[in-house]
């Protein structure tokens, strides 16, 4: 006896493929599309790109009849209306914006339909999503990504059930869509060049405000436009038109791009901002994730690489970089205290973050050079780290005296050994050197604590003790090289 399937047919391309394929895999199919969205008018209806309108009722029955199959119409109104429309209206309400399709998949499509086909004896139900089905090892079934990542859909199906995808079959997710419209032109299927919906299918127009407004009879008051320094900055239509991350539409005579960053529903208000803003708020948020995710692992230690206040001391870089002079590059790098700053102040109370202002080291060699005069006042003074690793290897890294501007208990590693050259330092002289380097040039703009701490003394002991035959100038650099690795140069003082 054939297993049984049915078909959620949305009159698209890919339902009426996956119809097909399932029918040559041997499977006893039906067809059937979902009525969720009964009342709307017999035009809005009849347009093209519902996935269940009318006109995708009279497709989908056109191409069961091509297939041979039976095909039914199943009611689900009373259950899209609860779990999507009502969830999507609430969501936008709270300034969030919603995803109804996955609200969709899960309570419509793999509860309502999979209960309604187990109940008339049904095996499994199918649908067009590209996307695959996989049982692991230990028996468990797993959502796969479909063959084509232009079309992947795997990210609108994270939240099906065990029992959902045991009883799931996805057929179109082995192909691509060249391939499934190549299918449907083959077999001479009507929808074969039928283009894909791309809109909310409970709002063709697109008009999520007018549709929010007319479900729930309110309309949305006014508000203020506002910077992310509380600056009103013109009037909005109610927040229930915005969406975070928008661009178009804001009606603002800005005179250059600004998003939607926030959206305040407890004071109404839309906070816009330029496109570095918008990126500076995901980018915080992916750091901070990533900090928990290790502190919860064990981490209690943390140093940032940071390239980018190593590209700052150089005034022509960071140009360069910023495409900003004068105080638009002065605002620039306040944006980056800040941001350093916003990451530092989310992370765990006793997490230790330190920083390495980072002047590059690309086969031995720099990619910026300057004093840290430009930079002191900010980096040294205003960022809350627990200890700077500077770069102090040679003329190019400046002088002690921008040290001066280090504030509070803050710790400073001086990186004195250079990697950038192979040449082998004699270790004796070095140490006396960097003594008298210390002593004499930094006393001068800070109070340092000269005792070497326990790690470097225990460090310098081992060099010592440290043998390396020289059979030849490549031997000598990899010696060179070993040593360098071992940090044995770094003096740690507290900057008072």
């Amino acid at each position: 006896m054939k297993e049984k399937v049915v078909v959620g047919m949305s009159g698209g391309v890919d339902s009426s493929v996956a119809a097909y394929l399932l029918k040559e895999q041997g499977y006893d199919v039906i067809g059937v599309t979902m009525q969720i969205w009964q009342d709307e008018d017999v035009f809005m209806q009849s347009q093209e790109g519902g996935c269940c309108g009318l006109s995708a009722v009279e497709d989908a029955r056109r191409v069961a009849e091509r297939l041979e199959i039976p095909y039914y119409v199943m009611n689900f109104k009373e259950d899209f209306h609860k779990y999507v429309i009502d969830y999507f209206v609430s969501e936008y309400e709270k300034a969030r914006t919603p995803n109804p399709c996955i609200a969709c998949n899960r309570y419509v499509k793999w509860e309502s339909l999979l209960h309604r086909s187990l109940e008339i004896g049904a095996d499994y139900i199918a649908t067009g999503h590209y996307a695959r089905i996989e049982q692991l090892a230990n028996g468990r079934y797993a959502i796969a990504n479909s063959v084509t990542a232009a079309k992947d859909q795997t990210y609108a199906l994270y939240n099906l059930t065990q029992e959902q995808l045991s009883h799931t079959l996805m057929p179109v997710g082995d192909y691509t869509k060249d391939q499934i419209r190549e299918i449907a032109a083959k077999i001479g299927l009507p929808v074969a060049k039928k283009k894909d919906s791309q809109e909310i299918c409970f709002v063709p127009d697109q008009d999520y405000a007018s549709f929010i407004q007319n479900e729930t009879g309110i309309v949305a008051p006014k508000g203020n436009f506002v910077n992310t320094k509380g600056e009103i900055l013109g009037t909005h239509e109610g927040i229930t038109h915005y969406t975070v991350g928008q661009r178009r539409g804001l009606g603002l005579p800005m005179g250059h791009r600004v998003f939607v960053l926030e959206i305040r529903p407890e004071t109404n208000e839309v906070v816009v901002g330029e496109n570095e803003e918008v990126f500076a708020k995901d980018v915080v948020k992916t750091y901070v994730e990533f900090i928990h995710e290790i502190y919860d692992a064990g981490c209690r230690v943390l140093q940032f690489d940071d390239c980018v206040w190593g590209g700052m001391v150089n005034p022509k870089l960071a140009c360069g970089l910023t495409g900003r002079t004068g105080d638009a590059l002065e605002d620039y790098k306040k944006r980056l205290l800040e941001f350093n700053n916003e990451v530092v102040a989310q992370s765990p109370k006793d997490l230790e973050i330190n920083t390495h202002v980072c002047r590059g080291n690309y086969h031995s060699t720099f990619f910026s050079s300057g004093a840290y005069d430009s930079v002191a006042d900010l980096l040294f003074g205003e960022e809350n780290v627990n200890a700077y690793y500077l770069e102090y290897d040679d003329e190019r890294s400046g002088g002690f005296k921008p040290l001066a501007k280090v504030s509070g208990d803050k710790k400073v590693v001086l990186g004195l050994i250079t990697t950038k050259r192979p040449e082998l330092e004699d270790k004796e002289k070095i140490y006396l050197d960097q003594q008298k380097l210390l002593s004499e040039k930094l006393q001068e703009y800070v109070d340092i604590n000269r005792k070497l701490n326990d790690k470097y003394d225990e460090s310098l002991a081992n060099i010592k003790e440290l043998k390396c035959t020289v059979e030849s100038k490549e031997k000598e650099n990899l010696c060179a090289a070993l040593r360098q690795t071992q940090r044995v140069t770094q003096y740690i003082w507290d900057c008072k």
